[in-house]
């Protein structure tokens, strides 16, 4: 459990990094007739979503786990995304949509994004001892070099590929992806949960040089996932729900099964949501 724990931890680091790859790549920022109506679009796709799963959790913790609510704590929660353990992921990218004129800049040079590397590195490392008042996941400063570096590799993906010594990359991915394991089993305590640290910094960093290296035939394996992938927002914001509901109704529940019920509620939960969308003639739910 630990080893795939520890695996799998690239997944947060690479949607981070897709977000600002995606974005140089769209040129999402220079197609848009100003800065608020980059803004406007962007975030219209992610706040009402974002807002009504707030809402939802809250009240599932109010009736099932007898939580003490409160308004002053509520709307904290919504700007910090601690409402519930995985909705930081978005003010985290909020926050990089509203700064990235700045990144975008930052992610065109090398020093651009050996600033942003130092920045996150020293983050990481100084953590304990800064005592921000983010906590590790809601520190914008631990996830900002995934970003920039996303804007980089869309800025340099041609030299990016000449350059990459296959060998020397395959060896660092398996190094950095020993060091990954052993460390919370042998080399440190209490880091099978914590993914904001330099040795998921490197082993995702290597994920994403591997994946940009990828022969074009593997390459093209992605179409198999892409009905998958129209799905993997609702799933994110839902599947923490489904995990509970099912644990709340069999605790035992192996965890493959798990798995498959979570997923397949949260497409269906979706499917719903847009049939729903369709036959509302006024429109008033098209956003959630």
């Amino acid at each position: 459990g630990i080893i795939l724990n520890q695996i799998t931890r690239f997944g947060v680091p690479v949607f981070i990094f897709l977000s600002g790859w995606g974005l140089t790549v769209a040129e999402s920022y220079e197609r848009s007739a100003s800065y608020f109506v980059f803004l406007k679009k962007r975030l219209s796709k992610l706040l009402p979503a974002y807002l009504v799963w707030n809402i939802i959790y809250v009240l599932y913790d109010v009736i099932f786990e007898d939580l003490d609510f409160t308004i002053s704590a509520f709307i904290e929660g919504i700007f910090y995304g601690t409402n519930y353990p995985h909705l930081y992921f978005v003010p985290l990218i909020v926050l990089f949509y509203l700064a990235f004129p700045l990144l975008r800049k930052m992610g065109e040079t090398h020093w651009g994004l050996f600033v942003s590397f130092m920045i996150t590195i020293g983050s990481l490392e100084f953590y304990p001892i800064l005592k921000e008042g983010f906590t590790q996941n809601q520190n914008p400063f631990n996830w900002l070099f995934y970003f920039v570096f996303g804007i980089w590799i869309a800025e340099h993906d041609e030299m990016v590929k000449k350059q990459l010594n296959n060998y020397l990359l395959f060896i660092g991915f398996i190094f950095s992806l020993l060091y990954m394991v052993m460390e919370p089993i042998a080399i440190a305590d209490d880091l099978v949960l914590v993914q904001t640290r330099p040795s998921v910094l490197f082993y995702s960093v290597f994920v994403i040089l591997m994946t940009v290296n990828l022969p074009k035939w593997l390459n093209n394996s992605k179409d198999l996932l892409r009905p998958l992938s129209d799905y993997s927002f609702a799933i994110y914001l839902s599947h923490y729900l489904f995990i509970r509901i099912y644990r709340l109704i069999w605790p035992d529940i192996p965890v493959i099964i798990l798995l498959v019920l979570v997923i397949s509620s949260s497409i269906v939960l979706e499917q719903v949501k847009q049939k729903l969308i369709k036959s509302n003639p006024l429109g008033n739910i098209r956003k959630l």
